[in-house]
């Protein structure tokens, strides 16, 4: 099991591009961002030749803007009417789950699962700025699901090429 949390303050990333009093901006914010990530994987073989394997993966972001800025010909930041809303959240859970059968010398047969839910707030009243809200929000989400079916064999070319 593995976990990070990181938060950068007073970060400068760009925010939009803005008509205003003084004609077409490039709009940059000062941000706070703080971003969680979980993730654990497991893993059992049954014997030599199957094997099961488990990932689970949470990542939650938020962003909070706390002032813009034009961004001027030389670089620089300068002030701005600008002073929308731009604060948001993001919230991704993935499962991979990998069923590994060696049926022969190198060759493999791999039965996979992948769930994922997803998804991004930027209402003010639906934004998550703490980590175990976001977690609570999760079930809320669109899931996807996917299936697959993968073959793997080893073809030796040289014990062919003999007969």
């Amino acid at each position: 099991m593995s976990s990070g949390n990181f938060m950068d303050k007073n970060d400068v990333g760009y925010v939009a591009d803005y008509f205003g009093a003084n004609g077409n901006e490039i709009i940059l914010g000062k941000r706070n961002q703080i971003t969680t990530i979980n993730s654990s994987f497991i893993s059992y073989n049954f014997n030599k030749n199957m094997a099961l394997t488990f990932r689970l993966r949470h990542y939650w972001s938020s962003v909070k803007y706390n002032e813009f800025h034009s961004l001027t010909q030389d670089g620089l930041l300068d002030d701005t009417t600008y002073d929308e809303f731009n604060d948001l959240s993001f919230n991704s859970f993935n499962i991979d789950m990998i069923y590994r059968w060696r049926f022969a010398s190198g060759s493999d047969i791999f039965f996979i699962w992948k769930n994922a839910a997803n998804g991004v707030d930027s209402e003010p009243n639906s934004i998550q700025y703490s980590y175990g809200k976001g977690a609570g929000r999760l079930g809320e989400f669109p899931q996807s699901n996917s299936f697959s079916l993968k073959a793997v064999y080893y073809l030796d070319y040289l014990s062919l090429a003999r007969k």
